[in-house]
Formats: structure tokens, C-alpha cells, sequence
């Protein structure tokens, strides 16, 4: 009994030293697939972020506001909406005359 353990360690780490050994040499195809896989599932990712965040105001919309789930949903969301076009019609112009500023500045700096 005490041998089968011996050689069933012995054929583990034999099997594992291999498989290490074959990820160290073929590294490169590990993390393109890896690679791969995270832009895969950033969508989802980000989905469940959101869901995370916006679940407290949509709780709180249903029990003291009394609105119906979709309506809480499409309210949140839509307040999201409307804060980040206000931020880019904010601060779009800022940053283009920003650009402007340094191209025209260049010949100074040259």
C-alpha cells in the first residue's frame, strides 16, 4: 500500500513537472489565450460592475418611491445617460482648445 502511494507521488509530480515544463516553453500561446478570454468577458464584466453599483438606487427607488423595477431601471440608467453627455459637452470644448493651445505653441517650443 505504502509503495502504490510512493509511485502514485512519484507519477504526480512527474506529470505536473511536465505540464510547468510546457508552460514555461509555450508561455506566449498561454497569454494570448488569456488575452483572448479577458476581451471576451470585459462586457460582462462591466455589466456586473454597473449592476453592483446601481443596484442600492434602484432598491431604493422601488421600496421608498414605489416605482416598478423597470421604471427605477430606466430612470438610473437614464440619469447616468444625461451625466455623462453633460460631462463630454462640458468638457470636450476645454479639451479641444487645450490642443489648439499646445499646435499653435509648437513653433514657440521649436
Amino acid at each position: 500500500m505504502k509503495e502504490k502511494k510512493f509511485y502514485l507521488n512519484i507519477v504526480l509530480t512527474v506529470v505536473v513537472s511536465y505540464i510547468l515544463i510546457k508552460f514555461i516553453d509555450n508561455y506566449q500561446y498561454f497569454f494570448n489565450v488569456v488575452n483572448l478570454l479577458l476581451s471576451l468577458l470585459t462586457p460582462f464584466v462591466i455589466a456586473f460592475i454597473l449592476a453592483y453599483i446601481f443596484n442600492p438606487i434602484v432598491a431604493f427607488l422601488e421600496k421608498r418611491l414605489r416605482f416598478k423595477r423597470i421604471q427605477s431601471l430606466l430612470f438610473t440608467y437614464g440619469i447616468l445617460i444625461i451625466l455623462l453627455v453633460s460631462s463630454i459637452v462640458f468638457t470636450a470644448p476645454v479639451i479641444i482648445n487645450s490642443i489648439i493651445d499646445i499646435v499653435n505653441q509648437i513653433p514657440i517650443y521649436i
